[in-house]
């Protein structure tokens, strides 16, 4: 033996073997090596030392990190398979319901793949003492690729009708993962018995277990699909939020490979999901995004629509786990959605609009209306396709803006396109004279000529109506005492101030990083101290960070004429000709 097994071996009989592997797992795979060594060389018991690993703090060493070891030593070792089962039993009961209780179970894999005797030998002691052993069903399944799956049937079927609830999970779960043959007729008897066993079942994990399996059938063998579709309305109408969580991850992985029947069947369940449970929700998101990905977007306006029908007002698309970052890159997305919800005129979908926008956190966004959503429109439509997208969008200007000029390429009537311009006027180059105004001046050379005409028409009025201002001067009377300038600049900046902190208080960046003030001075100056010199002097110069804000002139001049027409666009309905 070399000098750290003598020194392992020492510890072992000394009774101190546990510390001393979580102080030399520093020395990495070596170590590792020299543990599996001892052990099938029969000079430690490895499995037995970590039966005794508990999570409390008096050990001395840290639970978690000694569990990382065994889950490598595991692999490597010739130990008997319930001995090892009691071991890892023992360290997910210490995990105490953490949400990687669990994981050590993979390391079941690497012990299974050096003797394939050993996962049927696990699930026969499993079988005989299920509610012990219940964990290890479904991994003796489906660690052993090889298994005979008429065995591994027989074994779980009787489980099913087990008192215990969650040796019923299990068994269901487990069901679903042995790799039945492609014409096997055990998939069949597998359905027809969960069947039986949904018809009586309440407890909404067995229901989210049944879900999970059934859908493992039907995909598998399409000869199933219409018994599997009955099965999944009637479990999904009676399973609860965690019946819910199980569709969301099926929906996660499967989303843009979903058969019609199936996608309705999950989305009639996800759209009355808790939005509270963010783990589910995420799941949510990541099958939208697939669905994004595959340009599926009817299937995701015909989920979203739905979802904002039933959910209230909380809900937020930053929520949709990767969802906000999918489509506020996919323009094509956001032409169609921002269209087709105008035009409805629904007011929680003109909303979910105006915040899918808020998500993209791009004040230039420039969007087009999707030709294929307002083909078959008339004047009328286009007007109050312009009026909602100033009333949702006001403080997105160049977004409304660069929709109300694409709705003009869409006509050559004159009225509607006097009308349109009248919009781009007042109250958008009123209010933003600043960014609109070189928006449309930009737009000018870019577009048809009698678009072009209209836009130069908007322009002068706005040249006009900015000279009629500039030429009436300073009004005294219009102006603040200097007492009251200083009143609400000291009352504005306290409020800024205190949304500051607030803000501060959140930052990643603020929390992480070391914050100087600097009284004075161009520059920055660092020491950095080198091992083999005295400290370097640093000079870093200071940068300039600046932005702007462009405020909409009408705020100030008319906030209740601005506030009522905006509030105008937004619930006006077009009504039936």
């Amino acid at each position: 033996m070399n000098e750290i097994q003598q020194q392992i071996v020492k510890a072992y009989t000394d009774g101190n073997f546990l510390p001393f592997v979580y102080e030399q797992q520093k020395n990495g795979n070596a170590f590792i090596d020299d543990l599996i060594f001892l052990h099938n060389t029969g000079e430690i018991n490895v499995v037995q030392s970590f039966s005794e690993l508990r999570n409390i703090a008096d050990f001395g060493y840290k639970f978690f990190s000694q569990r990382e070891i065994f889950s490598k030593i595991l692999p490597g070792i010739n130990a008997d398979t319930q001995d090892v089962m009691d071991c890892l039993n023992n360290l997910v009961n210490e995990a105490k319901g953490d949400a990687a209780a669990t994981w050590i179970l993979s390391s079941l894999d690497g012990f299974f793949s050096s003797d394939e005797k050993r996962s049927s030998d696990m699930l026969n002691i499993a079988a005989s003492e299920p509610e012990k052993y219940y964990l290890f069903i479904s991994r003796a399944i489906t660690a052993n690729p090889n298994h005979d799956e008429k065995k591994y049937f027989d074994k779980i079927i009787p489980l099913l009708s087990h008192k215990n609830k969650v040796v019923r999970s299990a068994a269901i779960f487990s069901l679903g993962k042995i790799k039945y043959g492609k014409e096997s007729i055990l998939r069949k008897k597998a359905l027809e018995r969960l069947a039986e066993v949904a018809a009586s079942e309440i407890d909404d994990q067995v229901l989210g277990n049944i879900v999970g399996s059934v859908y493992n059938f039907i995909i598998s063998d399409s000869s199933l699909l219409k018994k599997g579709i009955e099965m999944l309305i009637e479990i999904t109408s009676k399973g609860g939020e965690f019946t819910t969580h199980i569709v969301s991850e099926e929906f996660a992985l499967n989303a843009d490979s979903l058969s019609d029947e199936i996608f309705n069947v999950f989305t009639d369940k996800l759209v009355t999901v808790n939005i509270k449970n963010k783990g589910t929700f995420n799941r949510i998101g990541m099958g939208l995004r697939k669905l994004l990905k595959a340009n599926d977007y009817d299937k995701v306006i015909t989920f979203l629509e739905r979802f904002l029908l039933i959910q209230d007002e909380a809900f937020s698309f930053r929520s949709l786990d990767g969802f906000p970052q999918t489509f506020c890159a996919d323009t094509k997305f956001l032409n169609k959605i921002l269209t087709k919800w105008f035009l409805s005129g629904e007011v929680a979908f003109c909303k979910a609009a105006s915040v899918i926008i808020d998500e993209t956190h791009n004040e230039k966004l420039t969007l087009e209306i999707d030709t294929e959503e307002c083909s078959d429109v008339d004047r009328r439509h286009l007007v109050f396709l312009a009026r909602k997208s100033v009333g949702y969008l006001f403080s997105h200007p160049i977004t409304a803006t660069s929709l109300i000029v694409s709705l003009m390429r869409l006509t050559d009537d004159d009225v509607t396109l006097k009308d349109l311009a009248d919009l781009l006027f007042y109250p958008l180059l009123i209010s933003y004279s600043g960014n609109v105004r070189e928006y449309l001046e930009d737009r000018l050379s870019k577009e048809i000529k009698l678009v072009k005409d209209y836009i130069q028409k908007a322009l002068d009025r706005l040249s006009n109506y900015l000279k009629i201002i500039n030429s009436v001067g300073n009004l005294p009377e219009l102006q603040p005492y200097q007492r009251q300038k200083e009143a609400y600049a000291f009352y504005s900046n306290k409020i800024l101030y205190k949304q500051y902190k607030e803000a501060e208080k959140k930052s990643p960046f603020l929390n992480t990083a070391k914050k100087i003030t600097l009284l004075y001075g161009a520059k920055c100056v660092s020491y950095i101290n080198r091992s083999s010199a005295l400290p370097q002097r640093v000079e870093i110069p200071l940068q300039q960070h600046s932005f702007s804000v462009e405020m909409p002139r009408l705020v100030s001049i008319d906030s209740v004429g601005l506030d009522l027409l905006l509030r105008r666009f937004r619930l006006e309905k077009l009504l039936l000709s």
